[in-house]
This record gives C-alpha cells, structure tokens and sequence, in this order.
C-alpha cells in the first residue's frame, strides 16, 4: 500500500519592487503589507519611497468578494476559525532582511487572517518587525498584541495607524513616525 503525504504550504508570491536607490544605515529593509483596497498599498508606497528597501505584497489565494459586506463575512468567519488561509508572498529571502515593515487594514480590531498566514510562514528570529495599519476607526494596540505573539524571537515596535481615509496623503505622517522610531535618519 503506497502511502501518499500532502504537504500545504502557504503559497509565497509577492512581487518584490527594486529596492530605491539610496542606502539605509539601519539595515536592510523590507516593506510587506496586505490590502483589499488598496488604502494600505498607498501608506506601503510611502514607505518604501522614504527608506527605500524591497516592496512585497502579500495575497490571498482564494481572493476576497468585492463587495464589503460579503468580504467582511468571509473575515469575520476566518477570525472565528482562527483559520490561517493560503497566501502568495514571493520573498527571495527573508533572512536578509534586518527590518521588515508590516502593513495591514484592521479588520475585526486585529490583524486580517493572511498576515497571520504570513508571519507564521517565515522565521522572524532576530528580526525588527515595525507594524503599520489603515483603519476607519479601531486603534492599532489589539493588532500589535497580535503579532508580538506570532512572532517570537522578534522584536515588534510601536506602530503607526493611518486613517482609511487619509492613506493616499499619509507620507508626511509616515516620515514624521519613522524619524521617531530612528529608522529614517
């Protein structure tokens, strides 16, 4: 009798933007974040403008329903699961990497379930983890509990909450955070 293994793998595919051309004397920086509409993709983008580094997003396999109240559902269902759903985040190696910048909308008060997937993909030992979110009213601490419990071995910093409605003008904010944690010099 044969036996067959499945192994399921949260599938990593990302793509990861060229890093900016200007050095960082923090280390080597990476900016991962999730979206669904594109709010958190801006703040990302006005990131990785300010300290260069990679760019990667991460996806769900199975997309969300564009329509809120059925991608919500679909949120609220997984969160009560505790499910982990399949990703695509292509990293070429995330050890390399001494910052990675980790952003995300709020969903439910935490963390979307596919960050969950992706942290719990890669070993973050020795790494700084530097949260940020988009939200429309819900504060980013419950979030970063969240991940400082995925993430043993890492270091997790304080983070930055960007209004849903202010993300496509959030880069002075951004700048203004990273000069407080000391990232950006």
């Amino acid at each position: 009798m044969k036996k067959i293994i499945l192994f399921m793998l949260a599938l990593v595919t990302v793509s990861v933007l060229p890093a900016a051309d200007r050095t960082n004397s923090t280390g080597k920086i990476l900016v991962v974040y999730f979206t669904r509409t594109e709010n958190t993709r801006y703040v990302a983008e006005h990131i990785q403008s300010l300290l260069g580094g990679d760019m990667a997003e991460i996806t769900a396999v199975s997309a969300y329903p564009e329509a809120y109240s059925a991608a919500l559902e679909r949120a609220r269902q997984e969160r009560d699961r505790n499910a982990r759903p399949a990703i695509r985040v292509w990293v070429p190696d995330i050890s390399s990497y001494d910052y990675i910048l980790l952003g995300y909308p709020i969903w439910m008060g935490g963390i979307p379930m596919p960050v969950a997937s992706f942290l719990e993909t890669f070993d973050f030992s020795g790494k700084t983890i530097v949260p940020f979110c988009t939200s429309g009213s819900t504060g980013i601490s419950q979030s970063i509990a969240e991940i400082t419990k995925l993430v043993p071995g890492a270091r997790v910093t304080n983070g930055f909450r960007v209004p849903t409605n202010g993300a496509r003008n959030s880069r002075n904010d951004a700048e203004a955070w990273l000069r407080d944690l000391g990232i950006l010099q």
